[in-house]
């Protein structure tokens, strides 16, 4: 089980949440902060709206310069537990679907324990492919630090593509040869 945010205005009703996850054979990630995010919701909306066609690929790609090793993952454990479940979520979430395959692929880097980069991709049980990238090796010596963080919704009409930089969130709409662009800040 993957737990990381607080469900409840005290402990009891988490712990009877966590009582019923267990119970079950599911497993769970919670993810409050992208699902209530203004962008995906407007894009949500635009693939709901058939604006971009049938929903073809998903793709997710969060690389930060991050934590160097035992500077502060080690207590939620390695950066794609950390981290990178929020996005197995998001894609799920985007393909209204279960995973049917996945191929997955984790770097060790500096030799430490766990891996620091990590690139998932397949299908879901409705044929939607996605793929997954997320690191905390994306220029960690830089004097202005780089992100390239990014989710592209691939329909066969169109695009939905958000980009952001941990402040300013961008999306763009590409369809039928038109375009439109929505800035605002990251939530």
């Amino acid at each position: 089980m993957f737990w990381r945010k607080n469900l409840g205005a005290d402990v009891a009703p988490e712990w009877q949440l966590v009582r019923e996850i267990e119970a079950s054979d599911r497993f769970v990630a919670v993810n409050l902060f992208n699902k209530n995010a203004w962008y995906d919701k407007d894009i949500q909306r635009f693939i709901a709206n058939g604006q971009i066609g049938d929903l073809a690929v998903i793709r997710v790609c969060h690389m930060t310069p991050g934590h160097m090793p035992m500077e502060g993952h080690d207590p939620e454990g390695p950066p794609f537990h950390d981290c990178g479940m929020h996005y197995v979520d998001v894609a799920r979430w985007y393909a209204n679907n279960e995973y049917k395959t996945w191929h997955a692929q984790g770097i060790r880097m500096w030799d430490y324990k766990d891996p620091w980069w990590v690139q998932v991709h397949g299908t879901f049980a409705n044929g939607i492919v996605f793929d997954l990238t997320q690191v905390f090796v994306y220029g960690h010596l830089a004097k202005q630090q780089p992100h390239n963080c990014y989710l592209d919704a691939i329909g066969t009409k169109g695009v939905a593509r958000m980009r952001h930089d941990f402040s300013t969130a961008t999306v763009e709409f590409i369809w039928g040869g038109r375009n439109g662009v929505q800035n605002g800040p990251v939530q």
